[in-house]
């Protein structure tokens, strides 16, 4: 894949999702890998809050569903995973559309096996890479956007990656009885906020700041 035509394709109109995720120069090094990686995460969440406003879930509600039960995407198959949330919200397993799009389908293996455990790698401080191993990665990341923008755009009506309301036909007006967790069949509980309040915390850090 040619990263210098990917740049290009980024900077379209229509990608302006992920151009406004991915700010630093195009060089192979951990910060633009990052960027890059976490625009691949952005677009899997994009897919999930299209599907809900299809279904009629209020956009307000939607962003809310997906910042309290965010997972990371992996091979996962039960309720709130990407791939079970997919099936719900457009009526084909994820298993299918990667056997019916094999670039796809490669990109998808290679990002849970490869770009994505370079991310963990580095978010937890586990090991560093050098130029050649991002550069792959990146590629990766790059390939996988590409792809899953081609196989959503007649899914969702046109771009992923623009505007909602470019979308045709339009999404539907949601409707406040329409409650994500219920169309996605998930249990009323929360995924991503810490077990402590943010007053306990505070109260927590007081008694152990060794700076003031």
């Amino acid at each position: 894949m040619n990263l210098n035509k990917w740049t290009t394709w980024l900077n379209k109109p229509s990608q302006k999702f992920l151009a406004s995720r991915i700010k630093t120069a195009a060089n192979f090094d951990k910060h633009h890998f990052l960027e890059v990686h976490g625009a691949t995460e952005a677009a899997l969440r994009k897919t999930i809050l299209i599907g809900l406003r299809q279904s009629q879930v209020t956009y307000k509600n939607a962003q809310s569903f997906l910042t309290e039960y965010d997972k990371t995407p992996s091979r996962g198959n039960t309720n709130g995973d990407f791939q079970k949330n997919f099936e719900i919200l457009y009526g084909v397993s994820w298993a299918n559309v990667l056997i019916n799009n094999s670039n796809l389908n490669n990109c998808w293996e290679l990002w849970l096996d490869y770009s994505k455990q370079i991310r963990n790698h580095f978010a937890h401080s586990v090991r560093q890479y050098d130029a050649a191993a991002i550069e792959v990665a990146i590629t990766i990341d790059a390939a996988l956007l590409v792809e899953l923008g081609n196989e959503m755009h007649t899914r969702v009506g046109g771009s992923l990656y623009g505007d909602l309301t470019d979308l045709s036909p339009r999404l539907p007006r949601g409707q406040n009885k329409i409650d994500a967790k219920i169309v996605l069949g998930v249990r009323p509980r929360k995924y991503s906020q810490p077990k402590m309040s943010l007053s306990a915390a505070k109260n927590k850090v007081v008694a152990i700041d060794r700076f003031s």
